[in-house]
């Protein structure tokens, strides 16, 4: 494992993704709205948690993405984790699995994703 992680390179792959498709087609928050943590965790590549507040219209969401320095060794590794979160990040942003960490609606747009930048579906 030789990537030397930082916060500079987690938003600057954030924001490559949400500049692309078919991220830019998603209605993502701004890089300055999520929050990005570096683990050393070696079981997990990363994950994605949301905070909620408020109800109705002042329903507010605080995204938070964690990347695992002890799993993503290399940009490769590293990019589609990224994106793998990302995903996790509107799929929760929209509701659309509930109770289902990788259910069909996370599923179909990992998909979308692996389709424009050329990563193995079933690795999203």
């Amino acid at each position: 494992m030789s990537l030397l992680l930082n916060k500079a390179m987690m938003v600057a792959a954030y924001e490559f993704f949400a500049a692309s498709k078919p991220f830019c087609d998603w209605n993502l928050p701004d890089a300055e709205e999520v929050e990005f943590v570096i683990a050393k965790t070696p079981s997990l590549y990363g994950w994605h948690q949301v905070e909620v507040t408020g109800r109705g219209k002042t329903r507010k969401l605080k995204h938070y993405i964690t990347i695992s320095i002890g799993r993503n060794g290399h940009t490769d590794t590293f990019m589609r984790t990224m994106a793998h979160e990302m995903v996790h990040l509107v799929d929760d942003q929209n509701c659309l699995s509930r109770n289902a960490e990788h259910g069909p609606a996370f599923k179909k747009l990992a998909r979308e994703v692996a389709k424009h930048h050329g990563f193995d579906p079933l690795a999203m």
